[in-house]
């Protein structure tokens, strides 16, 4: 039987900048429309082939409001890759993408996610996301639509191109970490059980 790698990759970024219907749309190729606000954090696994080789994307999807920010660095947790999502409808100053990014591990990738790319943008081509830390591993993502669906194969295939050149299998050692299902649900259900 072959072996399918495993990567937990964490969703972040402000309340209602659409990283639920990127999730879904990524999972089950359609929109969601009105989702509810996430609630701590919700998960799923979806798995894609990439040069050949079948790959386990272990996406947790984070809630944005502040009330439940204390969680997020649990939720970080063994996270190796992260997609700081933003909406490119509003204007970026908005979004703190600076302090999102500064939560990440420092041992995990960030791709950088514009998305609601369907409607009219109000961000300037002359907007950069400056005051980046010039030292930590960024990539930076087309404008994705949940909605439309563009560009989100686009993003996928570059969530595993990145993986890829980051984890190659033939640098693969048999301690490699793999994230426990198992136990990474029950400690997300312990941690996120509201009264």
């Amino acid at each position: 039987m072959d072996t399918i790698r495993s990567h937990k990759v964490v969703l972040l970024g402000d309340s209602t900048v659409g990283k639920t219907c990127l999730a879904h749309r990524m999972k089950h190729d359609c929109f969601m429309h009105c989702p509810d606000s996430t609630i701590g954090c919700e998960f799923f696994a979806h798995t894609v082939e990439s040069g050949g080789e079948k790959v386990k994307l272990l996406i947790w999807d984070t809630a944005g409001q502040e009330v439940f920010r204390s969680f997020t660095p649990q939720f970080l947790r063994n996270a190796v890759l992260v997609l700081v999502v933003y909406d490119m409808s509003t204007p970026l100053r908005f979004y703190k993408i600076e302090s999102w990014v500064k939560m990440v591990p420092e041992n995990a990738i960030i791709i950088i996610v514009p998305t609601k790319s369907d409607l009219p943008s109000a961000e300037n081509e002359s907007d950069s996301l400056q005051g980046l830390d010039p030292s930590r591993q960024i990539y930076f993502a087309e404008p994705t639509s949940a909605k439309s669906g563009l560009n989100v194969d686009v993003l996928l295939r570059k969530m595993t191109d990145v993986l890829g050149k980051h984890f190659p299998s033939e640098n693969c050692i048999s301690n490699e970490k793999y994230v426990d299902i198992e136990s990474e649900e029950k400690r997300l259900l312990d941690c996120c059980l509201l009264q």
